[in-house]
Protein backbone atom coordinates (compact mmCIF):
# COMPACT_ATOMS: atom_id res chain seq x y z
CA UNK A 1 0.00 0.00 0.00
CA UNK A 2 1.61 3.42 -1.05
CA UNK A 3 -0.12 5.72 1.05
CA UNK A 4 0.11 10.32 1.16
CA UNK A 5 0.44 11.50 4.74
CA UNK A 6 -2.99 13.03 4.74
CA UNK A 7 -4.74 9.84 3.72
CA UNK A 8 -6.53 11.51 0.64
CA UNK A 9 -5.43 9.09 -1.68
CA UNK A 10 -3.68 5.21 -1.64
CA UNK A 11 -3.10 2.74 -3.87
CA UNK A 12 -2.18 -0.49 -3.56
CA UNK A 13 -1.47 -4.15 -5.73
CA UNK A 14 -2.74 -6.66 -3.31
CA UNK A 15 -5.47 -8.15 -5.84
CA UNK A 16 -5.02 -11.57 -7.83
CA UNK A 17 -2.73 -10.48 -10.85
CA UNK A 18 -1.46 -7.15 -8.96
CA UNK A 19 1.25 -5.35 -10.61
CA UNK A 20 2.57 -1.92 -10.66
CA UNK A 21 5.35 0.08 -8.76
CA UNK A 22 3.45 2.87 -7.51
CA UNK A 23 5.97 6.11 -8.00
CA UNK A 24 3.89 8.92 -6.28
CA UNK A 25 0.37 10.13 -5.47
CA UNK A 26 -0.59 13.91 -5.81
CA UNK A 27 -3.35 14.73 -4.11
CA UNK A 28 -3.04 18.05 -3.01
CA UNK A 29 -3.52 19.33 -6.46
CA UNK A 30 -7.32 20.25 -9.00
CA UNK A 31 -7.10 17.00 -10.68
CA UNK A 32 -5.00 14.48 -8.50
CA UNK A 33 -2.42 11.96 -10.02
CA UNK A 34 -1.13 8.84 -9.58
CA UNK A 35 2.36 7.61 -11.04
CA UNK A 36 3.09 3.78 -11.64
CA UNK A 37 4.87 1.82 -14.02
CA UNK A 38 4.14 -1.94 -14.61
CA UNK A 39 6.91 -4.18 -12.94
CA UNK A 40 8.52 -6.65 -15.39
CA UNK A 41 9.05 -9.47 -12.55
CA UNK A 42 10.58 -12.41 -13.63
CA UNK A 43 10.90 -11.35 -16.87
CA UNK A 44 13.18 -8.89 -19.13
CA UNK A 45 10.09 -7.25 -20.36
CA UNK A 46 7.71 -5.27 -19.09
CA UNK A 47 4.27 -4.74 -19.95
CA UNK A 48 1.03 -5.76 -17.18
CA UNK A 49 -0.35 -3.58 -14.91
CA UNK A 50 -3.49 -4.14 -12.32
CA UNK A 51 -3.78 -2.11 -9.17
CA UNK A 52 -6.16 -0.36 -7.41
CA UNK A 53 -6.95 3.11 -5.90
CA UNK A 54 -8.60 3.75 -2.53
CA UNK A 55 -9.73 8.13 -2.87
CA UNK A 56 -11.12 9.68 0.66
CA UNK A 57 -14.01 11.04 0.47
CA UNK A 58 -12.05 13.50 2.07
CA UNK A 59 -10.04 14.04 -1.51
CA UNK A 60 -13.58 15.93 -2.97
CA UNK A 61 -12.35 14.71 -6.49
CA UNK A 62 -14.49 13.78 -9.22
CA UNK A 63 -11.33 12.45 -11.72
CA UNK A 64 -8.35 11.16 -10.66
CA UNK A 65 -5.76 11.35 -13.41
CA UNK A 66 -2.96 7.87 -13.94
CA UNK A 67 0.38 8.96 -15.29
CA UNK A 68 1.97 6.01 -16.45
CA UNK A 69 5.65 6.69 -16.76
CA UNK A 70 8.69 4.86 -18.52
CA UNK A 71 6.54 4.11 -21.44
CA UNK A 72 8.93 3.19 -23.36
CA UNK A 73 10.22 0.51 -21.80
CA UNK A 74 7.28 -1.38 -22.53
CA UNK A 75 6.89 -4.26 -24.75
CA UNK A 76 7.40 -3.08 -28.27
CA UNK A 77 7.70 0.13 -27.62
CA UNK A 78 10.95 1.99 -28.08
CA UNK A 79 12.41 5.89 -27.84
CA UNK A 80 9.78 8.61 -29.19
CA UNK A 81 6.55 6.08 -28.98
CA UNK A 82 3.48 6.88 -29.59
CA UNK A 83 0.30 5.80 -27.76
CA UNK A 84 -1.94 5.48 -30.39
CA UNK A 85 -3.77 1.97 -29.93
CA UNK A 86 -3.27 2.05 -25.97
CA UNK A 87 -6.49 1.88 -24.20
CA UNK A 88 -6.08 0.74 -20.67
CA UNK A 89 -9.65 -0.58 -18.57
CA UNK A 90 -10.68 0.41 -15.09
CA UNK A 91 -13.11 -0.53 -12.44
CA UNK A 92 -15.20 0.69 -9.76
CA UNK A 93 -18.19 -0.04 -7.32
CA UNK A 94 -20.87 1.74 -9.62
CA UNK A 95 -19.57 0.58 -12.68
CA UNK A 96 -18.22 -2.26 -14.53
CA UNK A 97 -15.06 -2.67 -16.26
CA UNK A 98 -15.03 0.23 -19.07
CA UNK A 99 -12.37 1.39 -21.70
CA UNK A 100 -10.11 4.48 -21.36
CA UNK A 101 -10.80 5.78 -25.19
CA UNK A 102 -8.50 8.97 -24.66
CA UNK A 103 -5.05 8.60 -23.80
CA UNK A 104 -2.75 11.48 -24.18
CA UNK A 105 0.64 11.81 -24.54
CA UNK A 106 3.45 13.54 -22.74
CA UNK A 107 6.75 14.37 -23.47
CA UNK A 108 8.93 15.16 -20.34
CA UNK A 109 11.36 17.94 -20.50
CA UNK A 110 14.64 15.28 -20.62
CA UNK A 111 12.38 13.94 -24.15
CA UNK A 112 11.03 10.48 -21.90
CA UNK A 113 7.52 9.81 -22.82
CA UNK A 114 4.56 9.48 -20.31
CA UNK A 115 0.77 8.08 -21.35
CA UNK A 116 -1.89 9.52 -18.85
CA UNK A 117 -5.49 8.69 -18.23
CA UNK A 118 -8.83 9.63 -15.88
CA UNK A 119 -10.16 7.35 -13.46
CA UNK A 120 -13.52 8.42 -11.37
CA UNK A 121 -12.63 9.82 -8.37
CA UNK A 122 -15.88 9.56 -6.52
CA UNK A 123 -16.99 6.53 -6.96
CA UNK A 124 -15.12 4.55 -4.32
CA UNK A 125 -12.01 1.74 -5.03
CA UNK A 126 -10.75 1.99 -8.69
CA UNK A 127 -9.46 -0.97 -10.04
CA UNK A 128 -6.93 -0.44 -12.88
CA UNK A 129 -5.64 -2.88 -15.15
CA UNK A 130 -4.06 -2.80 -19.11
CA UNK A 131 -6.85 -5.32 -20.12
CA UNK A 132 -9.53 -7.04 -18.95
CA UNK A 133 -8.02 -9.20 -15.98
CA UNK A 134 -8.82 -12.63 -16.32
CA UNK A 135 -7.83 -14.82 -12.94
CA UNK A 136 -8.94 -18.01 -11.68
CA UNK A 137 -12.28 -15.63 -10.40
CA UNK A 138 -12.82 -15.32 -14.13
CA UNK A 139 -12.35 -19.10 -14.86
CA UNK A 140 -14.89 -20.11 -11.47
CA UNK A 141 -17.64 -17.97 -13.57
CA UNK A 142 -17.05 -19.81 -16.91
CA UNK A 143 -17.62 -23.19 -14.86
CA UNK A 144 -20.42 -21.97 -13.15
CA UNK A 145 -22.05 -20.49 -16.47
CA UNK A 146 -21.63 -23.56 -18.52
CA UNK A 147 -22.77 -26.29 -15.65
CA UNK A 148 -22.06 -30.16 -16.23
CA UNK A 149 -20.56 -29.48 -19.44
CA UNK A 150 -17.18 -29.47 -18.36
CA UNK A 151 -14.86 -31.79 -16.43
CA UNK A 152 -11.84 -30.48 -14.99
CA UNK A 153 -8.79 -32.30 -13.94
CA UNK A 154 -5.72 -31.33 -12.72
CA UNK A 155 -2.69 -32.84 -15.15
CA UNK A 156 0.41 -31.65 -13.27
CA UNK A 157 1.76 -29.34 -10.53
CA UNK A 158 3.62 -25.85 -10.91
CA UNK A 159 6.76 -25.18 -9.07
CA UNK A 160 4.54 -23.25 -6.92
CA UNK A 161 2.25 -26.04 -6.01
CA UNK A 162 -0.30 -25.13 -7.87
CA UNK A 163 -2.54 -27.44 -10.11
CA UNK A 164 -2.69 -27.03 -13.73
CA UNK A 165 -6.21 -27.82 -14.76
CA UNK A 166 -6.90 -29.05 -17.98
CA UNK A 167 -11.32 -28.40 -19.00
CA UNK A 168 -12.78 -31.14 -21.52
CA UNK A 169 -15.72 -32.25 -22.39
CA UNK A 170 -15.39 -35.78 -22.82
CA UNK A 171 -12.16 -37.92 -22.11
CA UNK A 172 -12.34 -39.66 -24.93
CA UNK A 173 -10.98 -43.74 -25.37
CA UNK A 174 -8.38 -45.58 -26.84
CA UNK A 175 -7.96 -45.10 -30.11
CA UNK A 176 -11.07 -42.58 -30.55
CA UNK A 177 -12.06 -41.98 -33.25
CA UNK A 178 -13.59 -38.42 -32.24
CA UNK A 179 -12.33 -35.56 -34.15
CA UNK A 180 -10.28 -33.49 -31.12
CA UNK A 181 -9.45 -29.94 -30.48
CA UNK A 182 -6.75 -29.29 -27.61
CA UNK A 183 -6.63 -25.71 -26.40
CA UNK A 184 -3.43 -23.68 -24.36
CA UNK A 185 -3.89 -20.02 -23.25
CA UNK A 186 -1.48 -18.10 -20.99
CA UNK A 187 1.68 -19.28 -22.10
CA UNK A 188 2.65 -15.90 -21.63
CA UNK A 189 0.68 -14.64 -18.12
CA UNK A 190 -0.24 -11.48 -18.92
CA UNK A 191 -1.89 -11.72 -22.03
CA UNK A 192 -5.61 -12.11 -21.12
CA UNK A 193 -7.50 -11.07 -24.27
CA UNK A 194 -6.05 -14.90 -25.35
CA UNK A 195 -8.14 -15.65 -22.14
CA UNK A 196 -11.39 -13.79 -22.76
CA UNK A 197 -11.63 -15.25 -26.53
CA UNK A 198 -10.93 -18.88 -25.02
CA UNK A 199 -13.74 -18.12 -22.55
CA UNK A 200 -16.39 -17.45 -25.60
CA UNK A 201 -14.80 -20.55 -27.44
CA UNK A 202 -15.80 -22.58 -24.75
CA UNK A 203 -18.83 -21.31 -24.28
CA UNK A 204 -19.89 -21.95 -27.72
CA UNK A 205 -18.83 -25.36 -27.75
CA UNK A 206 -20.71 -25.98 -24.49
CA UNK A 207 -23.91 -25.15 -26.22
CA UNK A 208 -23.18 -27.65 -28.88
CA UNK A 209 -23.41 -30.31 -27.00
CA UNK A 210 -22.21 -33.67 -28.31
CA UNK A 211 -22.53 -32.62 -31.87
CA UNK A 212 -19.25 -30.94 -30.26
CA UNK A 213 -16.17 -32.09 -31.17
CA UNK A 214 -14.28 -33.71 -28.15
CA UNK A 215 -12.48 -31.08 -26.44
CA UNK A 216 -9.24 -30.25 -23.81
CA UNK A 217 -8.17 -27.08 -22.65
CA UNK A 218 -5.60 -25.55 -20.80
CA UNK A 219 -6.63 -22.11 -19.44
CA UNK A 220 -4.17 -21.55 -17.63
CA UNK A 221 -0.69 -22.82 -18.70
CA UNK A 222 1.32 -20.45 -16.14
CA UNK A 223 -0.61 -20.00 -13.45
CA UNK A 224 1.56 -19.36 -10.94
CA UNK A 225 2.27 -16.22 -13.07
CA UNK A 226 -1.56 -15.73 -13.60
CA UNK A 227 -2.00 -15.20 -10.14
CA UNK A 228 1.22 -12.89 -9.07
CA UNK A 229 0.44 -10.63 -12.12
CA UNK A 230 3.92 -11.32 -13.91
CA UNK A 231 4.26 -10.68 -17.28
CA UNK A 232 5.17 -13.76 -18.39
CA UNK A 233 7.25 -12.68 -22.13
CA UNK A 234 10.49 -14.03 -22.32
CA UNK A 235 9.77 -15.15 -18.00
CA UNK A 236 13.01 -16.50 -15.97
CA UNK A 237 14.74 -18.84 -16.68
CA UNK A 238 12.48 -20.41 -19.71
CA UNK A 239 9.83 -18.74 -22.23
CA UNK A 240 7.47 -21.13 -21.92
CA UNK A 241 6.48 -21.00 -25.47
CA UNK A 242 10.53 -21.87 -26.32
CA UNK A 243 10.34 -24.66 -24.02
CA UNK A 244 8.67 -27.71 -25.82
CA UNK A 245 11.62 -29.32 -26.32
CA UNK A 246 10.86 -33.21 -26.59
CA UNK A 247 12.63 -36.93 -26.93
CA UNK A 248 9.68 -36.88 -29.52
CA UNK A 249 11.05 -34.60 -32.29
CA UNK A 250 12.49 -36.70 -35.16
CA UNK A 251 16.33 -37.77 -34.43
CA UNK A 252 17.00 -35.06 -36.81
CA UNK A 253 15.71 -32.14 -35.31
CA UNK A 254 16.66 -33.04 -31.78
CA UNK A 255 19.87 -30.81 -32.05
CA UNK A 256 18.27 -28.02 -32.75
CA UNK A 257 14.82 -27.95 -30.36
CA UNK A 258 16.39 -29.89 -27.37
CA UNK A 259 15.07 -33.40 -25.79
CA UNK A 260 13.88 -32.01 -22.81
CA UNK A 261 11.21 -29.53 -22.12
CA UNK A 262 12.63 -26.35 -20.13
CA UNK A 263 9.38 -25.98 -17.92
CA UNK A 264 8.01 -28.66 -15.70
CA UNK A 265 4.47 -27.21 -17.03
CA UNK A 266 5.22 -28.20 -20.41
CA UNK A 267 6.38 -31.35 -19.77
CA UNK A 268 2.62 -31.77 -17.76
CA UNK A 269 1.42 -30.34 -20.91
CA UNK A 270 2.93 -32.33 -23.09
CA UNK A 271 2.14 -35.59 -21.69
CA UNK A 272 -1.22 -34.63 -21.76
CA UNK A 273 -0.91 -33.73 -25.23
CA UNK A 274 -0.10 -37.43 -25.78
CA UNK A 275 -2.45 -38.82 -24.22
CA UNK A 276 -4.91 -36.53 -25.79
CA UNK A 277 -3.74 -38.09 -29.58
CA UNK A 278 -4.07 -41.36 -28.36
CA UNK A 279 -8.06 -40.99 -27.38
CA UNK A 280 -9.22 -39.51 -30.14
CA UNK A 281 -8.60 -38.04 -33.84
CA UNK A 282 -5.97 -34.90 -33.39
CA UNK A 283 -7.10 -32.67 -35.63
CA UNK A 284 -6.14 -29.17 -34.31
CA UNK A 285 -4.40 -27.16 -31.63
CA UNK A 286 -5.24 -23.55 -30.95
CA UNK A 287 -3.03 -21.16 -28.87
CA UNK A 288 -4.49 -18.22 -27.95
CA UNK A 289 -2.37 -15.30 -26.88
CA UNK A 290 -1.99 -11.34 -27.75
CA UNK A 291 0.62 -9.18 -29.50
CA UNK A 292 2.92 -6.46 -28.15
CA UNK A 293 1.40 -3.51 -25.89
CA UNK A 294 0.17 -1.40 -28.76
CA UNK A 295 -0.81 -3.46 -31.75
CA UNK A 296 -3.66 -2.28 -33.50
CA UNK A 297 -3.81 -4.45 -36.62
CA UNK A 298 -6.53 -6.65 -35.39
CA UNK A 299 -6.70 -10.92 -34.60
CA UNK A 300 -4.43 -12.52 -36.62
CA UNK A 301 -2.34 -15.89 -36.99
CA UNK A 302 0.69 -17.30 -36.51
CA UNK A 303 1.92 -20.72 -37.64
CA UNK A 304 5.49 -21.83 -36.96
CA UNK A 305 6.11 -22.48 -40.20
CA UNK A 306 4.68 -21.06 -43.89
CA UNK A 307 5.77 -21.91 -47.69
CA UNK A 308 6.42 -19.23 -49.54
CA UNK A 309 4.61 -17.04 -47.48
CA UNK A 310 1.36 -19.18 -47.26
CA UNK A 311 0.22 -21.80 -45.12
CA UNK A 312 0.87 -25.08 -45.98
CA UNK A 313 -1.90 -27.76 -46.99
CA UNK A 314 -2.03 -28.89 -43.43
CA UNK A 315 -3.04 -25.83 -42.32
CA UNK A 316 -4.33 -23.91 -44.77
CA UNK A 317 -8.50 -25.08 -44.21
CA UNK A 318 -8.21 -24.27 -40.45
CA UNK A 319 -6.77 -20.71 -40.80
CA UNK A 320 -9.28 -20.04 -43.95
CA UNK A 321 -11.95 -20.92 -42.14
CA UNK A 322 -11.08 -18.81 -38.93
CA UNK A 323 -10.37 -15.88 -41.58
CA UNK A 324 -13.70 -16.37 -42.92
CA UNK A 325 -15.45 -16.88 -39.78
CA UNK A 326 -14.52 -13.68 -38.14
CA UNK A 327 -16.23 -10.79 -37.86
CA UNK A 328 -14.35 -8.01 -40.05
CA UNK A 329 -14.13 -5.25 -37.79
CA UNK A 330 -12.46 -7.68 -35.45
CA UNK A 331 -9.11 -7.85 -38.46
CA UNK A 332 -7.05 -5.79 -40.23
CA UNK A 333 -7.64 -3.73 -43.08
CA UNK A 334 -8.03 -5.40 -46.48
CA UNK A 335 -4.30 -5.29 -47.16
CA UNK A 336 -3.65 -6.21 -43.74
CA UNK A 337 -1.10 -9.89 -43.64
CA UNK A 338 -3.51 -12.11 -41.70
CA UNK A 339 -1.07 -15.16 -41.82
CA UNK A 340 2.09 -14.73 -40.18
CA UNK A 341 5.23 -17.20 -39.47
CA UNK A 342 6.50 -17.86 -36.03
CA UNK A 343 10.24 -17.53 -37.24
CA UNK A 344 11.70 -14.33 -35.83
CA UNK A 345 14.39 -13.54 -33.45
CA UNK A 346 13.70 -14.65 -30.05
CA UNK A 347 15.88 -14.71 -27.07
CA UNK A 348 15.38 -18.53 -27.21
CA UNK A 349 15.28 -19.95 -30.36
CA UNK A 350 14.79 -23.16 -29.21
CA UNK A 351 11.04 -25.31 -29.56
CA UNK A 352 7.67 -23.28 -29.23
CA UNK A 353 4.67 -25.39 -29.05
CA UNK A 354 4.05 -25.02 -33.20
CA UNK A 355 7.20 -27.18 -33.29
CA UNK A 356 6.12 -29.97 -30.78
CA UNK A 357 2.96 -30.29 -32.69
CA UNK A 358 3.88 -30.24 -36.33
CA UNK A 359 6.84 -32.48 -35.87
CA UNK A 360 6.69 -34.63 -32.51
CA UNK A 361 2.63 -35.60 -32.81
CA UNK A 362 1.77 -34.55 -36.61
CA UNK A 363 -0.80 -32.10 -35.77
CA UNK A 364 -1.51 -29.06 -37.10
CA UNK A 365 -1.21 -26.09 -34.89
CA UNK A 366 -2.73 -22.44 -35.15
CA UNK A 367 -1.91 -19.28 -32.49
CA UNK A 368 -4.60 -16.85 -31.94
CA UNK A 369 -3.14 -13.42 -31.69
CA UNK A 370 -5.68 -10.89 -30.36
CA UNK A 371 -4.97 -7.38 -29.27
CA UNK A 372 -4.70 -5.83 -25.44
CA UNK A 373 -7.38 -3.20 -27.07
CA UNK A 374 -8.26 -2.41 -30.63
CA UNK A 375 -7.79 -3.60 -34.24
CA UNK A 376 -8.15 -0.45 -36.90
CA UNK A 377 -12.08 -0.11 -36.46
CA UNK A 378 -13.08 -1.91 -33.04
CA UNK A 379 -12.48 -1.05 -29.62
CA UNK A 380 -12.96 -4.56 -28.06
CA UNK A 381 -14.89 -5.14 -25.14
CA UNK A 382 -14.89 -8.39 -22.95
CA UNK A 383 -18.57 -9.42 -24.92
CA UNK A 384 -16.26 -8.80 -28.39
CA UNK A 385 -13.09 -11.10 -27.44
CA UNK A 386 -15.82 -13.31 -26.43
CA UNK A 387 -18.09 -13.16 -29.79
CA UNK A 388 -14.45 -13.58 -31.49
CA UNK A 389 -14.28 -17.14 -29.50
CA UNK A 390 -17.47 -18.31 -30.29
CA UNK A 391 -16.88 -17.25 -34.10
CA UNK A 392 -13.28 -19.27 -33.88
CA UNK A 393 -15.53 -22.31 -32.72
CA UNK A 394 -17.79 -22.19 -35.43
CA UNK A 395 -14.64 -21.91 -37.92
CA UNK A 396 -13.12 -25.43 -36.28
CA UNK A 397 -16.90 -26.90 -36.31
CA UNK A 398 -17.21 -26.02 -40.14
CA UNK A 399 -13.77 -27.43 -40.34
CA UNK A 400 -14.03 -30.76 -38.25
CA UNK A 401 -17.25 -31.65 -40.50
Amino acid sequence: MTDRPDGLLSADTELPSGNARILDIRADVDLPEVHFTPLPTGAPEAMWFHFQLHPSPALNATRIRCVLRYFENLLGNHPGADVHGMHPVYRTEQRDWTRCETIARHEREDGQIDASWEVPGDEGPVQVALCYPYTHAQLDQLHADTGEAWTVSGIGVTENGREIQRWYNRGGEPEGSAPGIYCLARQHASETPGSWVLDGFLRHMTEQGSDAPLIWAVPFADPDAVEAGRPGKDSYPWDFNRAWGSKLFPKEHIPEYGSHPMRHEVKCIQHDLVRWTSRCAPKLLLDFHAPVTRDASGIFCFLRDVENGNPNTAHAPWVESIHRHLDPEFLGEPDFQFVRSGRYTSRWNTARLGDFANLALDVPMVNIETPYARSPKHLFTRYAYQTAGRQIAQAVIAQCG
